[in-house]
């Protein structure tokens, strides 16, 4: 019996990924250059799949974000001018006119209806609400350094259940920073509470960086933390950035900027150590990507794929080459090289080019080192070309950062004498077993936020208690054990994977 309780506790502690099931990146849309279709690349069933979907008025462009639903159906996407209704293709009725302004007027009027910006645009869940997305996203604005360059960091609010289901904004092009921003685009990371998200954007030309939370109440004001003196170029023009998919770690880069990495603080936003790397080589442009296991960063200098071990005693002089561009250039005379990189839910990186192209190339096994990441060149053909445009896709299904405060913060008490309470089978996708070994005179059933979701009357006479988790969502649920005097001297936790 001590065995089997030890392989359920080994089951509730193994990181969160492996049970989460929320699927708001199982499909991408890419564009589709000159055409009426966009590419859909599905991994509902499991590996990559491309297809084709109406594109409706909208016009590819050299960025985009979308979001599924938990269950992975396409919900919403953008290209930096409107919001889309996936399945109707009909931008939402209060959203035609995202990132408005001098720039929007430019762009989304006069030209095809795409936003001249590179990894400008993110979907968030709101925490707490299945119902309702934020997109966080950046415009332009005329600067005395250069022309419109991105200037403000904005938020919009989509609720689903507005319009008959079709949704529609209910906040739209909220400011909440403003200052000259660097060219390496907008990152989320899950909280270490497992609930909510950072966002964060560096300050163009300075080690400064804007943090801001969202939570169930909304969006914070942004924290601005200066982690060092020293400027860094100007000129930070096609670069990347990306946290690690364990939020431990953010990097960003562009050619002339360089290569920063720094530790992350999931559970008070800061960042730390940084570690800068200069390169002498001359490249156009730097895209990056973190391997599943958080090791290996992988970094596209053009014509270079270079990888990075984020364990090794010197980074910088982990570098190793592990793809060099081929030469191969498609039937309209564009190069295949390498820009934009992305984790997908395969578990493998996809790699875009900086030009109008029909292929990603594929980092097949990036958790291996060296060239046994199998980086393989145009492994993965597209329905139609594309330009630049990859997802800016934050890892949805990270948990809680088990152990740290603010892991126990939402769950309101410390977690003590956790084996009074035992689970199983826990995940559980039907009938769940409990087996308490203190009498307690009331069990409560709460969900991650906290709010009380089933209560359980106890008997002294009684160890073994059954509760039906078929009418809960997927997600992770505490039990809380009230002793007689009412003090809180026990909680557990179990996850419920339908």
């Amino acid at each position: 019996m001590k065995n089997k309780y030890t392989c359920f506790l080994f089951m509730l502690f193994f990181p969160v990924f492996i049970y989460a099931q929320a699927k708001y990146d199982y499909q991408w849309l890419t564009g589709g250059v000159n055409s009426d279709s966009l590419n859909l690349i599905s991994w509902l069933d499991g590996k990559s799949v491309a297809t084709l979907k109406k594109r409706g008025i909208c016009a590819p462009g050299p960025d985009i974000a979308s979001i599924c639903d938990k269950n992975g159906s396409l919900n919403y996407f953008t290209y930096g001018c409107s919001i889309y209704d996936a399945k109707s293709n009909k931008m939402l009725d209060n959203a035609k006119d995202i990132n408005k302004g001098i720039v929007w007027d430019e762009y989304c009027q006069v030209a095809a209806g795409n936003y001249p910006s590179y990894s400008g645009l993110t979907f968030l869940p709101m925490p707490g609400d299945s119902n309702k997305y934020v997109l966080f996203h950046q415009s332009r604005d005329e600067d005395s350094f250069q022309a419109y360059v991105p200037r403000r960091l904005n938020y919009t609010i989509v609720d689903s259940e507005l319009k008959n289901g079709m949704g529609d904004v209910t906040k739209k092009n909220v400011t909440i920073v403003y200052n000259r921003l660097a060219e390496v685009g907008i990152r989320a990371c899950k909280h270490g509470n497992g609930r909510d998200w950072w966002v964060i954007v560096p300050q163009m030309g300075t080690r400064g960086y804007y943090t801001t939370l969202l939570t169930p109440e909304g969006v914070s004001k942004p924290n601005f933390q200066l982690v060092s003196k020293d400027s860094i170029s100007q000129f930070d023009f096609l670069g990347q950035s990306v946290f690690s998919p364990d939020g431990s770690i953010y990097a960003h880069g562009a050619p002339d900027a360089g290569l920063s990495i720094l530790k992350f603080d999931r559970c008070n936003g800061k960042l730390s150590n940084l570690i800068h790397i200069k390169d002498t080589m001359t490249f156009f442009c730097m895209g990056m990507a973190i391997s599943p296991n958080s090791r290996f960063l992988y970094v596209t200098k053009r014509n270079w794929l270079i990888q990075y071990d984020l364990e090794a005693a010197d980074i910088a002089k982990s570098a190793v080459e592990v793809g060099v561009y081929d030469g191969f250039v498609s039937q309209i005379g564009a190069q295949t090289s390498f820009y934009k990189c992305q984790l997908a839910p395969d578990g493998k990186i996809y790699i875009g080019s900086t030009n109008s192209v029909q292929s990603f190339h594929v980092i097949h096994e990036p958790d291996q080192k060296g060239a046994l990441c199998d980086f393989k060149q145009r492994d993965f053909e597209l329905k139609r070309r594309y330009f630049i445009a990859l997802p800016n896709n934050p890892n949805y299904n990270l948990g809680p950062k088990i152990g740290s405060p603010c892991e126990k913060a939402l769950g309101s008490e410390e977690i003590v004498e956790q084996d009074k309470i035992l689970v199983y089978p826990n995940p559980t996708n039907g009938q769940l077993n409990i087996n308490i070994s203190l009498f307690f005179s009331t069990l409560y059933i709460k969900d991650i936020t906290g709010r009380e979701i089933k209560k359980i009357a106890t008997s002294p006479y009684h160890s073994e208690y059954q509760i039906d988790t078929y009418d809960m969502e997927n997600g992770i649920y505490f039990i809380h054990g009230i002793s007689e005097d009412g003090a809180k001297v026990a909680v557990q936790r179990f996850v419920v994977q339908h």
